[in-house]
Protein backbone atom coordinates (compact mmCIF):
# COMPACT_ATOMS: atom_id res chain seq x y z
CA UNK A 1 0.00 0.00 0.00
CA UNK A 2 0.95 3.80 -1.26
CA UNK A 3 2.38 5.91 2.18
CA UNK A 4 -0.19 8.56 3.20
CA UNK A 5 1.84 11.77 3.43
CA UNK A 6 0.69 14.55 6.46
CA UNK A 7 1.76 17.40 6.60
CA UNK A 8 3.44 17.77 3.20
CA UNK A 9 4.59 21.73 2.19
CA UNK A 10 5.42 22.26 -1.54
CA UNK A 11 7.17 24.59 -3.03
CA UNK A 12 6.11 26.19 -6.74
CA UNK A 13 8.78 23.98 -9.08
CA UNK A 14 7.45 20.59 -7.12
CA UNK A 15 3.80 21.41 -8.05
CA UNK A 16 4.61 22.25 -12.23
CA UNK A 17 6.79 18.95 -11.77
CA UNK A 18 3.83 17.04 -10.37
CA UNK A 19 1.29 18.72 -12.43
CA UNK A 20 4.00 17.92 -15.97
CA UNK A 21 4.14 14.48 -14.83
CA UNK A 22 1.01 14.33 -14.82
CA UNK A 23 1.00 12.75 -10.97
CA UNK A 24 -1.24 15.53 -9.23
CA UNK A 25 -4.63 13.83 -9.10
CA UNK A 26 -2.32 10.86 -7.46
CA UNK A 27 -0.52 13.13 -4.91
CA UNK A 28 -3.54 14.67 -3.82
CA UNK A 29 -5.05 11.00 -2.89
CA UNK A 30 -2.19 10.38 -0.73
CA UNK A 31 -1.54 13.32 1.21
CA UNK A 32 -2.76 16.66 3.14
CA UNK A 33 -1.19 19.23 0.85
CA UNK A 34 -0.45 22.98 2.09
CA UNK A 35 1.31 25.45 0.33
CA UNK A 36 2.03 29.25 0.96
CA UNK A 37 0.14 31.44 -0.88
CA UNK A 38 2.95 32.73 -3.00
CA UNK A 39 3.69 29.34 -3.97
CA UNK A 40 0.07 29.11 -4.97
CA UNK A 41 0.37 31.85 -7.40
CA UNK A 42 3.99 30.97 -8.84
CA UNK A 43 2.42 28.10 -9.66
CA UNK A 44 -0.02 28.92 -12.85
CA UNK A 45 1.03 26.64 -15.89
CA UNK A 46 3.65 24.34 -16.88
CA UNK A 47 4.94 23.49 -20.60
CA UNK A 48 5.34 19.76 -21.69
CA UNK A 49 8.24 18.77 -23.77
CA UNK A 50 6.30 19.93 -27.15
CA UNK A 51 6.88 23.74 -25.40
CA UNK A 52 2.34 23.90 -25.01
CA UNK A 53 1.55 25.61 -22.13
CA UNK A 54 -0.86 24.38 -19.94
CA UNK A 55 -2.76 25.81 -16.82
CA UNK A 56 -2.53 24.19 -13.30
CA UNK A 57 -6.01 25.15 -11.66
CA UNK A 58 -5.99 24.24 -7.74
CA UNK A 59 -8.72 26.16 -7.08
CA UNK A 60 -10.79 22.76 -6.73
CA UNK A 61 -7.95 20.89 -4.97
CA UNK A 62 -8.45 24.40 -2.31
CA UNK A 63 -12.14 24.62 -2.23
CA UNK A 64 -12.33 20.76 -1.68
CA UNK A 65 -10.18 21.21 0.97
CA UNK A 66 -7.20 18.87 -0.53
CA UNK A 67 -5.21 21.14 -0.35
CA UNK A 68 -4.14 24.15 2.12
CA UNK A 69 -3.34 27.15 1.70
CA UNK A 70 -1.19 29.13 4.33
CA UNK A 71 -0.52 33.02 4.85
CA UNK A 72 3.04 34.25 5.86
CA UNK A 73 3.34 36.99 7.90
CA UNK A 74 5.83 39.70 6.42
CA UNK A 75 7.99 39.55 9.73
CA UNK A 76 8.25 36.03 9.84
CA UNK A 77 9.91 36.41 6.31
CA UNK A 78 12.10 39.16 7.03
CA UNK A 79 13.25 37.15 10.14
CA UNK A 80 14.60 33.84 7.95
CA UNK A 81 16.25 36.20 5.47
CA UNK A 82 18.19 38.43 8.42
CA UNK A 83 18.99 34.44 9.84
CA UNK A 84 20.45 33.50 6.75
CA UNK A 85 24.17 34.68 5.25
CA UNK A 86 23.88 37.77 3.07
CA UNK A 87 25.80 35.69 0.35
CA UNK A 88 22.93 33.37 0.37
CA UNK A 89 20.30 35.92 0.08
CA UNK A 90 19.94 36.36 -3.66
CA UNK A 91 19.46 32.64 -3.88
CA UNK A 92 16.00 33.22 -2.37
CA UNK A 93 13.16 33.16 -4.33
CA UNK A 94 9.90 34.16 -2.68
CA UNK A 95 7.74 31.35 -2.70
CA UNK A 96 10.89 29.56 -1.04
CA UNK A 97 11.36 31.71 0.71
CA UNK A 98 7.58 31.92 2.82
CA UNK A 99 7.35 28.48 2.55
CA UNK A 100 10.61 27.80 4.59
CA UNK A 101 9.73 31.39 6.85
CA UNK A 102 6.28 29.55 7.46
CA UNK A 103 7.70 25.86 8.14
CA UNK A 104 10.40 27.46 10.38
CA UNK A 105 7.52 28.83 12.10
CA UNK A 106 5.61 26.12 12.87
CA UNK A 107 5.91 23.97 15.97
CA UNK A 108 7.75 20.37 15.83
CA UNK A 109 4.98 18.67 16.02
CA UNK A 110 3.16 17.94 13.63
CA UNK A 111 6.72 17.56 11.93
CA UNK A 112 5.97 19.07 8.25
CA UNK A 113 8.21 17.80 5.58
CA UNK A 114 8.80 20.74 2.76
CA UNK A 115 9.30 19.61 -0.68
CA UNK A 116 11.16 21.15 -2.72
CA UNK A 117 13.97 21.11 -5.30
CA UNK A 118 15.68 24.21 -4.75
CA UNK A 119 19.28 24.14 -3.43
CA UNK A 120 18.90 26.97 -0.45
CA UNK A 121 15.78 25.31 0.75
CA UNK A 122 18.00 22.39 1.77
CA UNK A 123 20.71 24.36 2.25
CA UNK A 124 18.65 26.90 4.99
CA UNK A 125 17.24 23.94 6.36
CA UNK A 126 20.83 22.14 7.02
CA UNK A 127 22.44 25.18 8.47
CA UNK A 128 19.00 25.35 10.80
CA UNK A 129 19.64 21.84 11.91
CA UNK A 130 16.51 21.15 10.44
CA UNK A 131 17.52 18.59 7.70
CA UNK A 132 14.84 16.26 8.44
CA UNK A 133 12.22 18.59 7.40
CA UNK A 134 13.13 18.69 3.42
CA UNK A 135 11.96 15.96 1.23
CA UNK A 136 12.84 15.24 -2.02
CA UNK A 137 10.13 14.71 -5.14
CA UNK A 138 11.82 11.39 -5.58
CA UNK A 139 11.45 10.49 -2.02
CA UNK A 140 7.42 11.50 -2.52
CA UNK A 141 7.10 9.91 -5.79
CA UNK A 142 8.39 6.45 -4.22
CA UNK A 143 5.84 6.38 -1.39
CA UNK A 144 3.23 6.95 -3.30
CA UNK A 145 3.74 4.12 -5.70
CA UNK A 146 5.20 6.82 -8.76
CA UNK A 147 8.66 6.29 -9.38
CA UNK A 148 10.37 8.72 -11.78
CA UNK A 149 13.58 6.96 -12.79
CA UNK A 150 14.04 9.80 -15.00
CA UNK A 151 14.12 13.54 -12.43
CA UNK A 152 16.42 16.10 -12.92
CA UNK A 153 19.08 15.70 -10.47
CA UNK A 154 17.66 18.67 -8.28
CA UNK A 155 14.74 16.69 -7.46
CA UNK A 156 16.51 13.33 -5.86
CA UNK A 157 16.87 12.66 -2.34
CA UNK A 158 20.44 12.44 -3.27
CA UNK A 159 20.63 15.90 -3.98
CA UNK A 160 18.40 16.80 -0.91
CA UNK A 161 20.98 15.14 1.56
CA UNK A 162 24.29 17.02 -0.36
CA UNK A 163 22.89 19.98 0.09
CA UNK A 164 21.67 19.42 3.52
CA UNK A 165 25.05 18.38 4.77
CA UNK A 166 26.26 21.21 3.02
CA UNK A 167 24.05 23.54 4.98
CA UNK A 168 24.61 21.75 7.99
CA UNK A 169 28.60 21.94 7.97
CA UNK A 170 27.57 26.17 7.05
CA UNK A 171 25.93 26.44 10.30
CA UNK A 172 28.65 24.81 12.35
CA UNK A 173 31.46 27.18 10.78
CA UNK A 174 28.99 30.49 11.86
CA UNK A 175 28.79 28.65 15.64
Amino acid sequence: MAKRFRFLLLDADVVIEVWRRGAWRHLVSHGEITMVETVRDEARFYEDADGNRHEIDLAPDVASGNVKIVSVALAQIQQLIESVPAAWRPDMNPGETASLAWLLSQPSEPAYRLCSADHITFRVLGMKRRSEAGISLEEILAAIGRVQPDLARHFTRKYREDISRQGFADGLQRD
